[in-house]
């Protein structure tokens, strides 16, 4: 699921949400919360990786835990 492209995967989509959310802010006035921003990040992050994947059938519970441990691991 995560190799070694989970780094600019990671990067490219929390660029891309950050991007959406800017415009958010410019064009419409708006704003999403900190939770909101992490759970569109989150999501998208998933989305790619199953594009990347190939349509893997990983759930997101175990996608969220495989980059936790992953994360405890560095």
């Amino acid at each position: 699921m995560l190799g070694s492209w989970n780094l600019e995967v990671g990067s490219s989509s929390y660029l891309w949400c950050t991007w959406k959310e800017r415009n958010r802010w410019i064009f419409d006035d708006k704003a999403s919360s900190t939770q909101d921003f992490k759970l569109y990040f989150l999501g998208t992050l998933y989305s790619w990786s199953q594009v990347i994947d190939g349509g893997s059938k990983v759930s997101l519970l175990d996608f969220v835990d495989k980059i936790m441990h992953e994360s405890l691991r560095a």
